[in-house]
């Protein structure tokens, strides 16, 4: 019976450990993450109001990109530090991103927001995706809330809505 007493609180440690240590893509752990890119392509609309960008977070920094057609209309870096990256790093696993089977029958949509996701481990990329949203439909190889993920990752942009002016 002593012998039991020591098994369960073992195995139960290892799946606790297992559990924050990986994410919904097998190829991905929080602890080998070294940098995540998000980028948002806006819908055709006419310059003066499109607005694109892409976010690249590290351990050190976050830099956002902001552009309209090509135009760069902000670049501006923060500091980030480990503790930071760590809340990134777990909602990229909470949120349960990974690849899926593309799809590509857009049902003639067309207008759409884009959202890619890739995720670097050293110079491996461990996660590379996105997703078109169209109709009400969302297409393309990227599966899970992408939502939730991107407001994360916005929220540590301190002035965003600024920069998307």
């Amino acid at each position: 019976m002593k012998r039991i007493s020591y098994v369960f609180p073992v195995i139960l440690a290892a799946i606790i450990l297992c559990s924050t240590e990986s994410c919904a893509d097998k190829k991905l752990s929080k602890k080998k993450i070294t940098k995540i890119v998000y980028s948002y392509g806006d819908s055709s609309v006419p310059p003066k109001y499109h607005r694109s960008y892409t976010i690249t977070a590290t351990k050190d920094e976050i830099r956002i990109v902001v552009d309209s057609y090509g135009n760069i209309l902000a670049d501006t870096t923060y500091q980030m530090n480990k503790q930071k990256f760590d809340v990134l790093t777990d909602k990229l696993c909470k949120t349960k991103l990974k690849n899926k089977k593309k799809t590509e029958d857009t049902e003639g949509c067309t207008g759409g927001t884009s959202r890619y996701i890739k995720v670097f481990s050293g110079e491996n990329v461990v996660l590379n995706g996105y997703a078109y949203f169209c109709g009400g439909e969302i297409f393309g190889d990227l599966d899970g809330d992408i939502n939730s993920f991107a407001a994360e990752i916005k929220s540590f942009i301190p002035d965003i809505d600024k920069l998307l002016e």
